[in-house]
């Protein structure tokens, strides 16, 4: 829908002042900190209906409740893990490369997402190009 794909978008913005951060080098809180300041100033000068509208939206994928949400960072994981197998086949040191597919393996929703969960199977078999 529209809608998500907005989420797709705006949720990256952020990333674009301030860097897509791995979990371990940054707390979640500080990261969920830095990134809505960031929000907050890319829109800023933006119409305020807009403006708004996009706020919610952040918030929305930052709560992490809607299924919405939840669909756009399961998606989020499943690229990370298609980047590390594609950076795999390039030649970069799988070692390097693991805890990237690990991270987006342990992530995904198995409960809802059952056919994402089945691409990352696919991505963690050493024998398949995808």
């Amino acid at each position: 829908s529209g809608h998500i794909m907005k989420m797709v978008i705006i949720h990256d913005l952020a990333e674009s002042l301030v860097g897509d951060h791995m979990p371990d080098n940054i707390s979640s809180e500080k990261k969920q900190l830095v990134e809505d300041k960031a929000m907050k100033k890319i829109i800023s000068k933006l119409p305020n209906s807009l403006r708004k509208n996009y706020l919610h939206i952040w918030n929305e994928y930052n709560g992490n409740i809607t299924i919405n949400a939840k669909f756009v960072h399961n998606m989020d994981k499943l690229e990370m893990a298609l980047q590390a197998k594609e950076y795999e086949f390039e030649g970069y040191p799988k070692e390097v490369l693991q805890p990237f597919i690990k991270s987006a393996t342990d992530y995904i929703s198995k409960e809802r997402f059952d056919d994402v969960f089945e691409i990352l199977q696919t991505i963690n078999d050493d024998s398949k190009r995808i």
